[in-house]
């Protein structure tokens, strides 16, 4: 038995080594020549490609981070003054879309190392402003607004009007952009949550407002009666609570969803202020600096964490704004282990003291 239990304490041991490597904090800094300031907005499924904005000698500018490079602008469309944004990322980091300053206002973009940034929609008009949100796993449908109306692009269609129920806005696509997912305000019935799909229909969720959704367009979490909220059709609206000292002065987000639809995170206002969270079923929201802190040990003396806005598809790094020791507004980037890690980990010293 004893043989046993040696060997158990080893293997959790050896996890306890490898989670302790793989537990970090750390900001991903800025674009340089400018007023220090960057925001993470997605990261990656794997983790490894976080995009956003920072501050550079050209203005605002849309970025690529990865740890090997660090931050690089993408730059920006010909045309207008200078500025870009980062929204959304592919699965495996190689497409970047999100809008950027071009002749005749805001313009749509996809970016690629291959072709650089290209504007989206000239196909519907050169003279309406347009932003993407959203991109599927495979880089190959982006999905955005074009004025009040919704769009979707392929290579093969290039930027396609997918009529919408009314005014308003999209905010993501499904894995095999086959669902698009967005808010819309419709005659005399207010904003509500609406879903679409390649059929070329439009489905009215029965809650308020979408943020974000699971990548099999399944599970998506918002806002119902500015309560924080996840639904599924099976479970319909369940509440995700609040921070503790939550106030009403400042708005609240449910921001991102893992794969599996297991873990959310989002900002929430406490204490009068913005504070990043993070929920699961088992703990309810929480305040994600506290657990970072808490439970793995990280040093984030002098942060503020506001804003958790991403979260890749394991649930195991997360990306956002927070302010850092030196007071700037910085992106930042959080590693954390499988919660199986950290059940092996507590059976590991449970063993090990029973040994003694």
């Amino acid at each position: 038995m004893k043989r046993t239990l040696s060997f158990i304490g080893m293997i959790v041991f050896t996890c306890h080594v490898t989670w302790a490597a793989e537990v970090s904090f750390h900001g991903l800094g800025d674009l340089s020549g400018s007023l220090f300031m960057s925001e993470a907005h997605d990261v990656s499924a794997d983790g490894s490609v976080v995009v956003g904005i920072s501050l550079s000698t050209s203005g605002r500018e849309a970025f690529r981070w990865t740890a090997s490079g660090g931050m690089v602008g993408l730059g920006d469309l010909p045309g207008g003054s200078i500025q870009s944004e980062a929204y959304a990322v592919s699965n495996d980091g190689s497409v970047v879309v999100g809008r950027s300053n071009a002749d005749w206002g805001r313009k749509a973009f996809r970016w690629t190392s291959g072709s650089g940034m290209v504007s989206l929609t000239e196909t519907l008009s050169p003279y309406q402003s347009s932003t993407a949100y959203g991109v599927s796993d495979d880089g190959s449908v982006i999905v955005g607004d074009f004025g009040v109306h919704a769009f979707r692009w392929t290579a093969e269609t290039g930027a396609v009007n997918i009529s919408s129920p009314g005014s308003g806005y999209l905010k993501g696509v499904s894995a095999n952009g086959n669902v698009v997912f967005g808010n819309y305000a419709t005659y005399n019935s207010g904003t509500s949550a609406y879903r679409w799909t390649v059929n070329d229909s439009w489905e009215k969720l029965d809650f308020g407002w979408v943020s974000a959704a699971s990548p099999d367009g399944s599970v998506f979490v918002g806002a119902n009666d500015n309560q924080l909220i996840r639904w599924t059709a099976a479970d319909g609206i369940v509440p995700l609570g609040n921070l503790p000292d939550h106030t009403t002065n400042y708005p609240s987000e449910a921001a991102a969803i893992s794969a599996d639809g297991s873990i959310v995170v989002g900002y929430d206002c406490a204490h009068e202020s913005l504070e990043a969270f993070i929920w699961d079923g088992d703990h309810g929201m929480r305040n994600l600096q506290s657990v970072l802190t808490n439970e793995y040990n990280l040093n984030l003396t002098g942060w503020q964490l506001t804003h958790a806005t991403s979260i890749s598809a394991d649930g195991q790094t997360l990306v956002g704004i927070g302010y850092n020791p030196s007071g700037q507004s910085e992106a930042w980037i959080a590693t954390i282990p499988e919660p199986a890690t950290l059940l092996l980990l507590a059976l590991g010293s449970m063993m090990l003291r029973r040994q003694k």
